[in-house]
């Protein structure tokens, strides 16, 4: 984790060929901290234990949990567990991936490395671009600063000072999007590294061991159930897909949430106790816009990449749906010039499983 340096560089501010002092705008930022250019550089080192036994075990929830008040409720009764509000009481505390992820922000802005900044304010020194007062005020700004912090820009280095002094090479090659934490939230990252985790689908795993399995050879039977214009039907495949073991069955059940979301919502148990669970366990997953728009399949992909649930059948399963039901009509079977089919697809190098696995 890094400062950060808010940096605001007015290019109409000069005079003579040179910046004046009121051209910066100079102020270290007191609301968040830099974490990296990518979420991986996020590195906190949690101590996450796998091989654990919840018998009389304390346990502390994290928030945004895939585990609902009833599933702990039969941890309560089936293994004595108890839980605590305190986490420095827990034997374990219970951590969700999509927790750590809500942990960094991301931001759209020009910035730099604060040597790169350093880098620009030495250019204009030697080429004589700025006032001796500007130098006067920067240099009493850069000897407090942070050397390995980073600096937002506010600036439109496009305009005719930059241009004619040969300064756009400064941002062009800056990056952009940037994540970052809450100043506030820096004791609690902190005290992640203090406890022993247990994540919320190991958990869901041990409740949901003695429940069936659903592969993706059932795929076509529950999916015509889903299909079905008989509610009925319905209602029992949304019930076997939330009486199943969620953790193991989520290649089949995530592919059966997304696609067929609309049918789903529309049967007699949608807010029954075991469907809230599927839900909550799902979140994120939901498709309300069905098949007509090339954002939906991307959206996807993106969730199984993101939660690393990515495999051969959901991408192929995927491939199959867009040809059939967005591209044939442009480029298909029922086009009139030329023909695509599934295999001809390929995904992006950043979701081949190669890269994802």
């Amino acid at each position: 984790m890094k400062k950060i340096y808010n940096v605001k560089i007015d290019g109409n501010k000069y005079r003579n060929n040179q910046l004046r002092s009121e051209a910066f705008e100079i102020s270290e930022n007191i609301e968040k901290v830099y974490v990296g250019s990518q979420k991986e550089n996020l590195n906190l080192n949690l101590n996450v234990v796998k091989d654990f036994d919840l018998q009389d075990k304390t346990l502390y929830r994290y928030p945004k949990l895939s585990l609902p008040r009833d599933k702990v409720s039969l941890l309560k009764e089936k293994y004595n567990v108890k839980i605590s509000r305190n986490s420095d009481n827990a034997d374990l505390c219970v951590i969700s991936e999509k927790y750590l992820a809500s942990l960094s922000k991301y931001n759209y802005s020009l910035h730099m490395p604060f040597r790169e900044f350093f880098n620009f304010l030495k250019h204009l020194i030697e080429n004589n671009l700025i006032t001796s007062a500007a130098y006067d005020l920067l240099k009493s700004h850069v000897e407090v600063m942070d050397k390995d912090s980073v600096i937002l820009i506010n600036t439109r280095y496009y305009l005719e000072f930059f241009e004619k002094n040969n300064l756009t090479q400064f941002f062009q090659n800056c990056h952009y999007y940037y994540y970052w934490i809450p100043i506030s939230e820096i004791n609690n990252i902190k005290e992640l590294g203090q406890n022993k985790f247990i994540y919320d689908t190991d958990i869901l795993n041990i409740i949901d061991s003695e429940l069936a399995t659903l592969g993706t050879d059932q795929y076509d039977d529950i999916s015509n159930m889903i299909k079905s214009r008989d509610r009925d039907n319905r209602s029992l495949a949304l019930e076997m897909l939330s009486n199943c073991n969620i953790e193991q069955s989520f290649e089949l059940v995530s592919f059966l949430f997304y696609w067929y979301y609309n049918e789903l919502k529309d049967t007699n148990n949608w807010n029954s106790v075991n469907v809230k669970s599927l839900r909550v366990r799902l979140t994120g997953y939901e498709n309300a816009s069905g098949t007509s728009y090339i954002s939906t399949y991307n959206r996807f992909i993106m969730l199984l990449h993101q939660d690393n649930k990515l495999t051969e059948w959901n991408i192929n399963q995927t491939k199959k749906l867009l040809v059939e039901n967005f591209l044939s009509s442009y480029i298909g079977e029922s086009a009139q010039v030329f023909n695509v089919n599934a295999d001809d697809i390929t995904l992006k190098s950043k979701y081949q499983l190669s890269n994802t696995i």
